[in-house]
């Protein structure tokens, strides 16, 4: 999980040609994973509200717009925990070609797939069901989008059991 306590973690803004950094949305206790909304006037990014303590009900993915303004809730976090997931500590990765969706790897039981969650760019809403993209028992990370498109990482593991014969009186195996 990208788990953001108070604390955490700032999103900054610096312009390209240089100048100062612009915090955004200082009032977060902690925010975290950034990534351009689609018409490049905002953020989304996963964010904590409470200055005391983490809990559910002041984390979600939120969307800021860069000139100011109040971020706005998505609703990830309830989508997300109404699938099973233990939390939206999944930080969002990339949006979908047609700007409808985000991209995430996240882990439900034992699995990490790639899902994909449907957001209206018209409201920064979570506008349908959480969708599946891949299904195994691999980690799937780092989803990537390039038209239609979709390329990512998996990645598995394989556990041996090794046994040797030690000499305990010459520190030897």
């Amino acid at each position: 999980s990208f788990f953001l306590a108070p604390g955490a973690g700032k999103i900054y803004i610096i312009p390209v040609a240089g100048g100062p950094p612009q915090q955004l949305q200082p009032e977060f206790a902690a925010a975290g994973y950034p990534i351009w909304t689609p018409d490049s006037q905002g953020l989304l990014f996963l964010g904590n509200r409470d200055p005391n303590e983490y809990h559910e009900g002041t984390v979600d993915w939120w969307v800021a717009p860069v000139n100011g303004g109040p971020a706005r809730s998505t609703g990830a976090n309830a989508a997300f925990r109404n699938l099973g997931f233990s939390s939206v500590s999944q930080a969002p990765e990339t949006w979908t070609s047609d700007g409808q969706g985000v991209l995430v790897s996240a882990t439900l039981a034992d699995t990490r797939n790639i899902w994909q969650v449907p957001i209206s760019p018209r409201d920064w809403k979570v506008a349908g069901p959480l969708r599946r993209l891949t299904t195994g028992t691999t980690m799937d990370l780092q989803p990537s989008v390039a038209g239609d498109h979709l390329v990512f990482a998996s990645l598995h593991s394989n556990l041996d059991i090794w046994g040797l014969t030690f000499e305990g009186d010459r520190s030897k195996a």
